[in-house]
């Protein structure tokens, strides 16, 4: 989520773009979340996909990842275009 947020623009951040600015990017990573979170977390779904719940430390690293992620996504555009 953090990737497509990041890569909506080829030469602007996602801060200069706007977070909200597309509905259907935001509708979309609404939808993944609460998809990944009943996978995660409800019981039935535990058991028809093999998962298990996970620790909130889990959720940090993850958050982590995502976040560094972004970083380089941002870094890259920012080298990339800056004028010679």
């Amino acid at each position: 989520m953090f990737s497509l947020l990041s890569c909506r623009s080829l030469t602007r951040s996602a801060w200069r773009l706007g977070l909200f600015g597309n509905r259907w990017i935001i509708a979309g990573v609404i939808t993944q979340t609460a998809g990944q979170l009943a996978l995660t977390y409800l019981p039935a779904m535990n058991r028809l996909f093999g998962t298990a719940p996970i620790s909130g430390g889990a959720w940090l690293r993850i958050l982590g990842v995502a976040a560094l992620t972004a970083l380089v996504v941002a870094a890259d555009k920012r080298l990339r275009h800056q004028p010679l």
